[in-house]
């Protein structure tokens, strides 16, 4: 089903590329916007109008983000990241897992309306049309045919970005921005999830812990999209922060199996808890093989989950105390400073069990 999806999701695409193609090589000498840029320069633009229009969508996200008082977890352009680690911007570059853009966001105020979700969804689709009508707006004006034919360029890549990304489709667990507006506007059952996960993630910021969580008890036969699989994770911190383990290990076992299901930047977080779950049964085999296909991340990662893991790897798995306990130390002084408050205190409480051993 995945690969039929995927597929489909390439020849949708490539159709509408194929659409922008003929616009471009159709409409353009009608308009005597090519007639002056040879091919190659053609070519250039329309590549450079493609990396700028990625930008721009997720600045769009990223402002009307802020208008709608959401906070910024992360942000990616291609391989450039920027993330929230212990309350500061970190930078650091990554090879791209899928996204060639992204702006996570959460809110940080409950109830959170319909209405500022929606304007945080929408933002990079509106700003990716805006920025389309401006530029051809501005053709008339252009000073040279080689101008005249980057802003044509410009206008139509943004609005050949702006309806790929408001097409209804999902992919790898990833829902596009139109899936998630139309499932809003249009009232599905989906939207409904979506605003609980939503708030949720507000609550936590706010400081609710996950065993406070107002969750249904976890179905693992309950029918989701591949994008609600991702939801699931919150299901898990409950859990382990009720210490109920064999509920947190059978979610996982969950989480594992539909791994390929869910969104790529959602994969790493998942072996996290993998190795920490492996440690804890003190399966030593599968506690390594799950580190290492964590350990890209987790080596940079100084955030209080991030050092919890390690520590708890140290010492169950390199049978390292001295080790585990200065990791511990380090992930104390940084709890506070964590975005995500209610995890927080679920986190400082798993390190401190950790120290009670050492």
């Amino acid at each position: 089903m995945q690969q039929l999806k995927a597929i489909l999701f390439f020849l949708l695409t490539a159709f509408m590329g194929a659409a922008v193609i003929l616009l471009i090589f159709e409409l353009g000498p009608d308009l005597d916007v090519l007639s002056g840029a040879p091919i190659i320069l053609t070519v250039l633009f329309v590549f450079l109008s493609m990396l700028i229009h990625i930008a721009i969508h997720e600045a769009g996200h990223y402002v009307a983000g802020r208008i709608a008082k959401f906070r910024l977890l992360a942000f990616r352009l291609w391989f450039l990241v920027w993330e929230d680690q212990n309350g500061r911007m970190q930078f650091r570059m990554e090879r791209a897992r899928g996204f060639l853009g992204m702006c996570a966001m959460t809110p940080t105020q409950e109830p959170v309306k319909k209405s500022a979700f929606l304007l945080y969804i929408s933002g990079g689709i509106l700003v990716n049309l805006t920025t389309a009508i401006v530029a051809f707006s501005a053709l008339p004006y252009a000073p040279s045919p080689i101008l005249a034919s980057a802003l044509y360029m410009f206008g139509v890549i943004g609005i050949f970005t702006g309806i790929i990304n408001l097409l209804p489709i999902s992919a790898q667990g990833v829902m596009s921005d139109g899936l998630i507006i139309w499932s809003i506007l249009f009232r599905r059952p989906i939207a409904e999830r979506l605003m609980q996960a939503q708030l949720v993630s507000a609550k936590s910021v706010a400081g609710v812990r996950p065993r406070d969580f107002d969750l249904p008890a976890f179905d693992p036969n309950e029918t989701r999209s591949d994008a609600e699989k991702a939801f699931v994770i919150y299901h898990y911190y409950q859990a382990i922060d009720a210490r109920e383990w064999d509920e947190a290990e059978r979610i996982l076992h969950y989480l594992e199996a539909h791994l390929l299901q869910t969104a790529s930047p959602a994969h790493l977080p998942i072996y996290y808890e993998l190795c920490f779950m492996a440690c804890l049964r003190n399966h030593i085999d599968t506690a390594q093989s799950h580190y290492q296909k964590a350990e890209p991340l987790l080596k940079k990662d100084n955030d209080v989950n991030g050092l919890r893991v390690k520590a708890y790897y140290a010492y169950y798995v390199e049978n390292d105390a001295t080790f585990a306990a200065e990791l511990c130390r380090k992930a104390e002084d940084v709890a506070p400073l964590f975005a995500v408050k209610g995890n927080a205190m679920m986190e400082e409480d798993l390190v401190r069990e950790l120290m009670r051993k050492l």
